[in-house]
């Protein structure tokens, strides 16, 4: 890590309607990380999401695996989303999968950067790793 060019160290949570294509999770996560100057440390959904192939894809891309949170550990978090959903609400009872996810992945203490962003059956948070 350079002190020119600092990055912030981020956990990225992700969602996805099922059947997305793998290029639009990819594009919506380099325009978070560039948008935030951040890098990821790992890439986190709900352990029901992990058969999703762009979200696996994206997250080879970027040189990780795709981790699976459990449900259980995803609702700790869920008073912490900046974000409401309602599909995410209505099948998985959590205001965000994608914010949760980040959170868990970037563990105790942690905090979203930002509200998640959405486009094109994509969503991308970035919660921040702490030292």
């Amino acid at each position: 890590m350079s002190l020119s060019n600092p990055r912030r160290l981020v956990a990225v949570g992700l969602g996805c309607r099922a059947g997305t294509d793998v290029l639009s999770v990819i594009d919506l996560v380099a325009d978070c990380l560039t948008a935030h100057h951040a890098a990821p440390v790992g890439f986190f959904t709900h352990v029901a999401k992990l058969g999703e192939t762009a979200l696996i894809g994206a997250a080879l891309r970027f040189g990780h695996p795709l981790d699976g949170v459990d449900a259980t550990l995803l609702l700790l978090r869920d008073g912490e989303t900046l974000t409401v959903s309602s599909p995410s609400r209505d099948r998985f009872g959590l205001s965000s999968v994608s914010e949760c996810a980040a959170l868990a992945g970037a563990g105790p203490g942690s905090r979203l950067v930002a509200p998640r962003a959405a486009r094109d059956g994509v969503t991308v948070a970035l919660a921040e790793v702490l030292p």
